[in-house]
């Protein structure tokens, strides 16, 4: 539904709660630090399960990348 949508600033907030930058955000979703970019500046549509893993992550930022 409505909840899971998400707009360029929110995934430009989130991204700057955990302290990363627009690359290391792009090798955590596995996408390329342009696309992230264009994302945030509403110029490219988060899609569902981008905003997903964007919560996801800031949940529990260890869970995808970088731990054992």
């Amino acid at each position: 539904g409505e909840a899971m949508t998400m707009q360029g600033s929110e995934f430009r907030a989130a991204r700057k709660r955990l302290g990363w930058t627009q690359a290391r955000m792009a090798a955590e979703l596995d996408m390329s630090p342009t696309f992230i970019g264009l994302m945030e500046r509403g110029e490219r549509p988060i899609e569902r399960r981008t905003a997903l893993a964007v919560r996801a992550l800031e949940i529990d930022p260890g869970s995808h990348l970088g731990e054992p």
